[in-house]
């Protein structure tokens, strides 16, 4: 078929608009969803807050690419939240097989420092767990649990330590040396007032956490903490969830190059360990 010139500019001028349609299209359909922040934790709460996980929540809002809307809810109505709102994220979550039932995860946003169990200076404990320490570095809690005489540790049942110290909690659920609760708190490290009152020997917690204690606490790595640990949005299922969990990770993905966000991710760990934390990170990001 031999079309004159006519009609080729015709014909030409109708592919452009018609290129363009399907653009507009595209760009229509990929476009963000408003995000509903569940901030359980009083993350972003006046006045203004100044930890790491505050600093870094606030580099990712601000560039989020549609609205954000803060709800402050606490952590025992943030998954009815997120199951009623369609296009929700709690920030500062773990991902566990339990939890991704219930919830779409997005990328990790941030990297910490292992769980350490934390007990004050001035423990009785402390010999016992300075012996314990002489024959591994990493001292255990499925030992510590077995000890015939074994110390009161707190924990909190609406949280998620990880795959192996979840694993050691499920099946001790019982154990008279588990002082269990639910916390409805919005702050993190809500046992340490608890351990500051010596109410309980030692709770699992993150170094930079315990760090804000007024107390002198002494530190001790766990054998089954993981070495890194990674911390996620979790948000609503549904298309709207979606939505919002892509244009998170792009704006996670973009972040990762950012010097001033890797910057405040490097606070968290000791400074050995601070170049391999924030590569393990970036590896974890990736599509």
């Amino acid at each position: 078929m031999f079309l004159y010139s006519g009609q080729k500019l015709k014909l030409g001028v109708l592919m452009k608009v018609l290129i363009r349609l399907l653009a507009l299209m595209f760009f229509t359909q990929v476009k963000a969803e408003p995000l509903v922040l569940v901030d359980s934790m009083g993350l972003l709460k006046a006045p203004m807050q100044t930890h790491p996980e505050a600093d870094m929540l606030r580099q990712i809002l601000a560039i989020y690419p549609d609205k954000v809307q803060v709800e402050n809810i606490s952590r025992n109505r943030a998954k009815e939240w997120l199951e009623k709102s369609g296009n929700a994220c709690i920030p500062y979550l773990k991902k566990t097989p339990e939890r991704e039932k219930h919830f779409l995860f997005t990328a990790p946003y941030m990297a910490e420092a292992a769980l350490q169990l934390i007990v004050p200076a001035n423990s009785p404990w402390t010999a016992k767990l300075d012996l314990m320490q002489r024959v591994q570095p990493r001292v255990s809690l499925r030992e510590l649990l077995h000890l015939k005489i074994s110390p009161l540790i707190g924990i909190e049942i609406n949280r998620s330590y990880g795959v192996e110290i979840d694993k050691i909690l499920e099946e001790n659920q019982k154990h008279p040396s588990l002082y269990m609760r639910t916390s409805s708190s919005e702050s993190v490290g809500s046992l340490l007032p608890m351990l500051e009152k010596q109410f309980i020997d030692m709770v699992i917690e993150y170094p930079k956490i315990a760090d804000r204690s007024t107390q002198r606490l002494k530190y001790y790595p766990l054998q089954e903490a993981e070495a890194i640990s990674l911390v996620y949005f979790a948000c609503s299922k549904g298309k709207g969830g979606e939505t919002v969990v892509n244009s998170l990770n792009d704006v996670l993905r973009s972040l990762s190059q950012k010097q001033a966000y890797l910057e405040i991710m490097r606070t968290g760990f000791p400074e050995s360990q601070r170049d391999k934390a924030i590569e393990y990170w970036q590896q974890s990001i990736k599509p």
